[in-house]
């Protein structure tokens, strides 16, 4: 909410920024809390039968990591469809980085951006209010909208990709930040998750369905291979 206030400022489009003096609590470095493979059924199956319409606010979440405020602040103008990925002009840390989307987030943007202007914001909600309650419904405890971001990187080391790499693709500002994942080693997370989720399969973003009317935003190319480790890390559900 301060980088969508402040945005505003310096476009001019208001004053004064009403929470310029409201301090952000720093991310819980030390809980990671990540779906399990049952929680994310009963999830999924709540979301479908009660929340359909905000699914893809879900999905996008967990197969990108990207964190609540730079997901719910991202405009059409960031996302390059035609390359797969997202640019992100400003996050927490203070810079910008560009996100990968693998196979089936981009099915997911196509999908919101054929029902959409072309334009503006991409979820015209600031807040995933709705998913408290589906959480409740679904006898999942202690899990917040953030824990879907440790979910993207669980998964990701669950895949057997290096901290270096998570590191990137989570935007993380120093490897202490990523090094809370460290100890989800590949051995345990063989113990605790079925072995498909230790199946990669590399897609193209341009081998899923898009719409005939593309617009390219800014953004660079990225390694092929961080593009096929970001499919790793959201082989979550169906």
């Amino acid at each position: 909410m301060k980088l969508t206030y402040r945005l505003a400022e310096e476009a001019g489009r208001i004053n004064v920024n009403p929470v310029r003096l409201v301090r952000q609590r720093k991310e819980n470095n030390g809980r990671v809390r990540y779906l399990l493979d049952s929680e994310e059924i009963r999830l999924r199956e709540v979301i479908a039968r009660f929340y359909a319409g905000y699914l893809p606010e879900f999905e996008i979440a967990l197969m990108t990591g990207m964190r609540q405020g730079e997901q719910f602040s991202l405009s059409w103008e960031d996302v390059d469809l035609e390359n797969g990925i997202v640019h992100l002009p400003e996050t927490k840390n203070g810079s910008a980085r560009t996100v990968r989307l693998n196979s089936r987030a981009l099915a997911v943007m196509r999908m919101l951006y054929g029902s959409s202007l072309g334009t503006g914001p991409v979820f015209p909600s600031k807040k995933p209010y709705w998913f408290k309650s589906a959480v409740q419904a679904a006898g999942i405890k202690n899990f917040s909208w953030h824990c879907l971001r440790h979910t993207f990187a669980s998964r990701l080391v669950m895949a057997g990709e290096d901290i270096r790499t998570v590191q990137e693709l989570m935007g993380h500002k120093t490897i202490t930040m990523t090094a809370r994942y460290a100890h989800l080693s590949l051995t345990e997370l063989r113990q605790r998750q079925p072995p498909s989720r230790l199946l990669c399969v590399h897609m193209h973003p341009s081998s899923a369905p898009h719409p005939q009317d593309q617009r390219q935003a800014p953004g660079g190319s990225r390694r092929e291979s961080q593009l096929s480790a970001i499919e790793c890390g959201a082989r979550g559900g169906s």
